[in-house]
């Protein structure tokens, strides 16, 4: 088995935390087998889902169980997108049956939200079920779909408070949400080389309430032939990144204004934006992020180049020698101008 789940980065706005293992196993299954089909409409029978997630129970009763669970619970649960204009709720699955006598279970998508699922090109995330299924504890999965959104930057940034809700470990005790923290990162390590989690404290690095948390790990280096040519003035560098990132992740970074993280892209008509809030920046924010962006390139501190490219190891320019004498703090980078 080594099965690709495909989607939307709509779909990590979900929470999943009511979810068993299995029961999360089972859905992303269905998910990979839906993908890029534009169906909403879908049946699979048992045999094809146990073999999806190496199901190890035989008997049918308890993978009906699972699967009825597994559904009835989704059925619930709400995915809320926000724009500058709209605020909309909506349920993936509209209904499932299982067919116990020819042992089937047939599922219906919401038709006016298939983009989740179906027609999905640049802004996806994707894993292969076979680590996914690997994975014992729901929250290790959650944890693991999420840091897959970031596979191009090895870097992701998120509210800590955001976080626990996105677990359902918000009411836990401090000392349990350590423990649970250091065993996700023990399951996730083989899966993400070089995997770190860095707590971001407030005022006392010590005693301070954590604020945010920095996972980075080493991105899997492509087999890109691409040299650093792009890189030879700031608006090449502009004009590659608006050609070869459209709605990609370039880079996560906390907004100093609202405090909540941004992830970076550059939208269809070349203008960059925060991909959570979907807002565009205006003529002068956008003139300084570009610059900046282009500094990080020059030293090599853009994570989301080497997956388009193998970075030369010195870039023979003066405007890249001196670019690398100095420090750029990534906190202090899309602040407001």
């Amino acid at each position: 088995m080594n099965e690709v789940v495909k989607y939307h980065n709509d779909m990590n706005l979900v929470n999943f935390s009511q979810l068993t293992a299995n029961e999360y196993n089972i859905f992303f299954a269905i998910c990979q087998q839906m993908r890029d089909k534009s169906l909403s409409l879908i049946e699979l029978n048992f045999e094809k889902i146990r073999e999806l997630i190496n199901y190890e129970h035989r008997g049918h009763e308890r993978l009906i169980k699972d699967i009825e669970s597994s559904y009835s619970k989704l059925l619930s649960q709400t995915i809320r997108i926000v724009t500058k204009k709209t605020i909309s709720r909506f349920v993936l699955f509209t209904e499932f049956e299982i067919n116990i006598e020819n042992q089937t279970v047939i599922l219906q998508t919401n038709k006016k939200f298939e983009y989740i699922l179906n027609s999905i090109t640049s802004n996806f995330t994707r894993f292969e079920l076979e680590e996914f299924v690997s994975l014992k504890k729901a929250n290790s999965k959650t944890v693991y779909k999420l840091l897959k959104q970031f596979r191009s930057t090895g870097f992701c940034l998120i509210n800590y408070s955001e976080f626990l809700e996105m677990l359902g470990i918000e009411k836990w005790k401090s000392t349990d949400v350590t423990k649970e923290l250091n065993r996700i990162i023990k399951d996730l390590t083989p899966l993400f080389e070089n995997l770190k989690l860095n707590k971001i404290k407030k005022g006392n690095k010590q005693t301070g309430k954590i604020e945010r948390l920095e996972f980075s790990f080493d991105i899997k280096k492509e087999n890109s032939k691409a040299s650093s040519d792009f890189l030879a003035s700031e608006r090449v560098f502009i004009n590659y990144m608006r050609k070869n990132f459209v709605n990609q992740d370039i880079v996560s970074a906390p907004n100093k204004e609202t405090g909540k993280t941004m992830l970076l892209s550059v939208s269809e008509s070349g203008k960059l934006y925060d991909k959570y809030s979907f807002e565009p920046f205006d003529s002068k924010r956008s003139k300084a992020g570009w610059k900046l962006l282009y500094e990080f390139a020059l030293t090599g501190h853009l994570a989301c180049l080497k997956s388009h490219m193998v970075l030369e190891n010195k870039v023979k320019s003066e405007k890249s020698t001196t670019a690398k004498k100095r420090e750029i703090n990534l906190n202090e980078t899309f602040k407001r101008v």
